[in-house]
């Protein structure tokens, strides 16, 4: 073995360790006697980057008590899915024994009044971030299986409740994989470096032709290396006007701070650039109420011109369940 090579491996390691005690001994205390509460809200607006609490609903319109089939701890990542008979949540569901993340689905006619319905996909492993793309019209779950070690692809069977393994994408531990259509190309964003209590600190960027691939690493992947404030994706790529934004949650100086956006200004198979969008990012904690510590996702959807629906998640330190 080349020892120069060896050297620099271990001072690599070394120099990483040192980074995750730092970032560590820099997060604020955190009260033992507290736990993060997430729950599901509903925004709305007449542009998906000015989104604020959706006027004719109460929020959050779900909560882990809405669960009733799953001693749930938390519900997060929901994703919007539009059909013939009307509106379909899918979010992530964490059951409470084991802290292991399964995907459950809510319904409603109108995109107002909401009905919890069940879970509907469940793994031996992790599972969060339910992303739900069409192709040829037929939608697919791509959910977060960073456990699995790969990008795993569902079809429904009896849509929205019953889903099959169609395949996988990509292999490696990736979180939040955020796959859209663009200009007769699928594109994948997803984020890497996740291991210090989930704070991803890269972004990589794939492609292909067709859904189920191949797919390769574009050549300017990572698009971001070493950044917890706009690395990890924060849900759906927003299009408006011909215009791409790109979502990310912000990880600092807690996991879910805020939601900033970036838009993409080029995106070839060779090339990529992008810009942040001015303010304080999309969505952040209120300091009051459900969302209070903090926001970490947004998915928006257009209203036939009559401005946007979006499903958002926010959290709040909420007090233990006594062991």
């Amino acid at each position: 073995m080349n020892p120069l090579r060896t050297g620099i491996r271990k001072s690599r390691r070394w120099w990483r360790a040192l980074h995750e005690r730092r970032m560590l001994a820099a997060q604020p205390a955190v009260d033992p006697t507290k736990r993060d509460g997430w729950s599901i809200a509903l925004y709305a607006g007449d542009d998906p980057l000015r989104l604020v609490p959706h006027p004719g609903v109460t929020n959050p319109i779900l909560v882990p008590g809405d669960v009733g089939d799953m001693d749930c701890d938390l519900v997060a990542d929901p994703f919007l899915h539009r059909s013939a008979d009307g509106w379909h949540l899918f979010f992530e569901a964490v059951d409470a024994p084991t802290q292991t993340g399964r995907i459950a689905v809510a319904s409603s006619t109108d995109g107002r009044e909401w009905r919890y319905e069940r879970v509907v996909l469940t793994e031996p492993f992790h599972l969060s971030y339910p992303s739900i793309v069409e192709s040829a019209g037929v939608p697919f779950l791509i959910p977060e299986s960073h456990q699995a070690r790969t990008v795993r692809c569902y079809r429904p069977v009896a849509y929205p409740f019953e889903w099959e393994h169609a395949g996988n994408l990509i292999e490696g531990e990736w979180v939040d994989p955020t796959v859209f259509r663009h200009n007769g190309r699928w594109w994948m964003f997803a984020g890497s470096g996740h291991r210090l209590r989930w704070h991803a600190e890269n972004v990589h960027l794939f492609h292909a032709e067709e859904l189920h691939g191949p797919w390769t690493e574009h050549p300017k992947s990572p698009i971001l290396r070493g950044n917890r404030h706009h690395s990890r994706p924060a849900g759906r790529i927003q299009s408006r006007d011909g215009r791409l934004f790109r979502l990310a949650q912000d990880c600092a100086p807690f996991y879910g701070t805020r939601v900033h956006a970036f838009e993409i200004t080029e995106l070839t198979p060779t090339r990529y650039r992008e810009r942040p969008v001015p303010g304080d990012g999309l969505a952040g904690p209120s300091g009051t109420g459900w969302n209070a510590a903090g926001m970490h996702h947004i998915d928006a959807h257009p209203l036939d011109g009559r401005g946007w629906i979006a499903s958002v998640d926010g959290w709040r330190w909420i007090e233990r369940r006594p062991t």
